[in-house]
């Protein structure tokens, strides 16, 4: 089953084609450009290049993927991160331009340890009793 959760997210391509998502990727307030028009005034061309995102993808707010990009399975991508180079599988980037940090399974061990030891909520605020909502 595909699942893809575009939260306040644009796609800027006149070639929407050329944009290709995986499953379960979450695609958070971030561009998606697969053209560069900078070149069109000059040559009459404008660039354009696919993008390519894998599956298990988390891609944060406010990122910039650019065209003629791969990125790879089980990927987490930071908040403001542009992305112009392909990201390998198994990869946590961030920056700009963006970085490997660590690989995905040491993130995601690392903050199932923080959780045991730290406050978290699954409960949305709406559901929450005033205790909750004040702690």
């Amino acid at each position: 089953a595909q699942i893809v959760l575009f939260i306040m997210s644009v796609l800027i391509s006149l070639f929407p084609h050329l944009i290709k998502i995986g499953n379960n990727v979450i695609i958070t307030h971030s561009s998606l450009i697969a053209h560069d028009a900078s070149t069109k005034r000059e040559s009459g061309y404008s660039r354009v290049g696919v993008i390519n995102i894998g599956n298990n993808i988390f891609i944060g707010w406010r990122c910039i993927i650019l065209g003629n990009i791969h990125i790879g399975n089980n990927v987490i991508i930071g908040a403001g991160s542009i992305i112009n180079k392909n990201i390998p599988d198994n990869s946590v980037v961030a920056g700009n331009p963006a970085k490997v940090i660590c690989t995905y399974d040491y993130y995601i061990q690392k903050h199932k340890g923080l959780f045991k030891s730290s406050p978290i909520s699954n409960i949305p605020f709406s559901e929450k009793n005033q205790k909750d909502k004040d702690s």
